[in-house]
């Protein structure tokens, strides 16, 4: 039971890593970083058909990008409106 438990823990780790670095690379083809530079969060884990979301930070910048199959990549910065 356990080795299962960690061979999922696992598993999940290194899908994890390969989701973030797709969404980096589908990043840098939109803001001015490299892939290898961008943080992804909340990527969805699992890629659905249609249109999926994620955040993207370079820089000091935040990104919400998103993929749409017909329309590409798409990333706007997000503003903090608190920021001095």
């Amino acid at each position: 039971m356990k080795k299962t438990i960690i061979w999922v823990i696992a598993c999940l780790m290194v899908s994890g890593c390969a989701v973030s670095e797709k969404y980096a690379r589908m990043s840098s083809t939109v803001i001015d970083c490299k892939a290898d530079q961008i943080e992804i969060e909340n990527a969805p884990l699992i890629g659905f058909l249609g249109t999926q979301s994620w955040e993207a930070i370079c820089k000091g910048k935040r990104y919400i990008c998103s993929h749409d199959p017909q329309t590409g990549v798409s990333c706007t910065e997000m503003i903090n409106p608190f920021a001095p």
